[in-house]
């Protein structure tokens, strides 16, 4: 019974010492395992929804564009009748666009744009020019009514500097330097009284202008006027500055003094004297010795013959070993006749006006001739003359009254041209921005 009461003495104790281990073990877990009473459980998670794939949408057909120029003989009808447009449909654009132009007189070349869509025709581009374009545009649906505009596109303008060095010709030069064909006629115009082209022209001659061009949506359309040129020939410099004095516009030198002469000192460009003036020459188809009393330009068959000045036609047609000839009274003092023609212009008939620098004919060999040839006569006051010796007067000034105005223009215009000819040298084109 002793022995009872000793061993429950020891096991007592180390129960309680056990018991007593194990609860202060579980009040002692990590502060992430103990129940807090504020906390909320979270609500149980949904199962996810599968994703629904939305049916593609019809993609729409892509717009294409097509182009056509009228052909020579054609019309606005035909051209649309031949991409599938009904008489009804036809009549109606017609009349639609009659407040803006008539259709029916377009001219040859004239382009059409066509844009379609899934083969059915929207819109329609009739090119006036560069700048303006009648459209025609009508909803996607079938039978959608057609409406018409006129679209005019912004025009902006710069100044455009060339130049050049003439070794052989002014034309090749100009060409070198990128000039278009139409700007070296109007260069050569502006000088066309102070210099024969033909036979005074050195080589090393050198040449600049400005010139205006027009651009529409970045793209270049025409060349507006010269504003400004300038030519140096045996180092004699001649400046021509375009200048509107309120009624009429020209080209005037420095000093405002008119370039424009009353009569041109050619009548024919790009050509060579084969034969000058003179009181006896040997004839070489006749073998004899004879008066030639005019000045004879060798150029190909074809090219232009201008009239020198304003004036009367006196004569027109064939006259006996002068071939095709035309004679132009100017006044009362003056009578000009060209001779040996191709063939005489249209319009030049007796008794019509021209104007200086018409075209009265082309070189050609009519008549007792051995070669395309212009022969070219001057009379002042009945008499022969040499109109390669002959100092004519100039046409009127700038008016004093406009002078200043015209000065400060020739400050601007020559201080560009001497500006930009020290910055470049052989042929080019610039872009110049103007003040």
């Amino acid at each position: 019974m002793k022995q009872f009461y000793i061993a429950g003495a020891i096991i007592v104790p180390v129960l309680l010492a056990v018991l007593a281990d194990r609860w202060w073990s579980f009040d002692s877990r990590p502060e992430s395992l103990l129940v807090d009473p504020d906390h909320v459980a979270p609500a149980e998670e949904k199962p996810r929804e599968p994703k629904l794939h939305k049916p593609r949408q019809a993609s729409v057909p892509e717009m294409l564009m097509t182009s056509e120029r009228l052909p020579r003989g054609s019309s606005f009808y035909q051209v649309l009748k031949s991409r599938g447009l009904g008489s009804k449909e036809l009549l109606l654009l017609i009349e639609l666009a009659k407040p803006l132009i008539n259709l029916q007189e377009l001219a040859a070349g004239t382009e059409f744009k066509f844009h379609s869509r899934a083969g059915l025709l929207e819109k329609i581009d009739v090119g006036l020019s560069s700048t303006a374009s009648i459209i025609f545009e009508r909803g996607r649906e079938q039978g959608a009514a057609w409406k018409v505009s006129k679209l005019e596109r912004p025009v902006e303008t710069r100044a455009l500097f060339f130049h050049g060095t003439i070794n052989s010709s002014l034309w090749n030069s100009a060409q070198l330097a990128g000039l278009a064909p139409q700007l070296i006629e109007a260069f050569t115009e502006i000088f066309s009284w102070q210099l024969d082209f033909a036979r005074e022209l050195r080589p090393g001659a050198r040449w600049a202008l400005l010139v205006e061009e027009r651009r529409v949506q970045d793209r270049s359309v025409s060349f507006g006027p010269i504003l400004a040129a300038q030519l140096t020939n045996s180092d004699h410099e001649w400046v021509g500055i375009r200048f509107n004095d309120g009624h009429h516009t020209d080209y005037y030198d420095l000093e405002g003094k008119n370039l424009r002469g009353k009569f041109l000192k050619s009548p024919v460009k790009y050509s060579r004297i084969s034969s000058t003036f003179q009181r006896k020459r040997f004839h070489p188809i006749l073998k004899v010795n004879r008066p030639h009393l005019g000045v004879d330009y060798a150029a190909r068959r074809g090219t232009k013959i201008y009239a020198v000045g304003d004036g009367v036609v006196v004569m027109s047609g064939r006259w006996r070993a002068s071939g095709n000839t035309v004679k132009i009274r100017h006044d009362r003092r003056h009578l000009t006749a060209y001779k040996h023609m191709s063939r005489i212009a249209k319009g030049i008939k007796m008794n019509g006006r021209v104007r200086q620098g018409q075209v009265i004919g082309y070189v050609g060999q009519t008549g007792l001739a051995t070669g395309p040839h212009l022969h070219f006569e001057f009379r002042q006051d009945g008499r022969f003359v040499d109109p390669l010796g002959i100092r004519f007067p100039r046409e009127k000034s700038v008016p004093k009254s406009e002078l200043q105005t015209y000065l400060s223009l020739v400050n601007e215009m020559y201080t560009l041209l001497t500006l930009n000819l020290e910055r470049v040298s052989g042929s080019s084109a610039q872009d110049i921005p103007r003040s």
